[in-house]
């Protein structure tokens, strides 16, 4: 019978198992902040709110555009605040 050759995997995760300390590290510099993330799922709530409320005949088409330019701020803000510069202390200058 033939033997199956197992592969090697990447050390990395590895070596952050091991060492507690780099493992939270990572962990904290790959989150979302909490007011972009707040600000693009408060965002994609509005928006479909609005267009459900504009397909039932709810709101009217000026209403409905209002909203959408209004989640289009939102949505540039988010990204701002989640991609512009960052102070040293980790948060977006303003």
């Amino acid at each position: 019978m033939s033997q199956k050759k197992h592969k090697k995997h990447n050390s990395t995760p590895n070596a952050l198992n091991k060492d507690p300390m780099k493992l939270q590290q990572t962990s904290r510099t790959k989150r979302m902040d909490t007011l972009p993330r707040n600000l693009l799922l408060s965002d994609l709530v509005i928006l479909a709110a609005s267009q459900m409320m504009l397909d039932k005949g709810m709101i009217s088409n000026g209403m409905a555009d209002f909203v959408g330019v209004v989640g289009v701020i939102m949505l540039i803000a988010a990204l701002y605040l989640l991609f512009g510069p960052k102070n040293r202390a980790g948060g977006t200058k303003l």
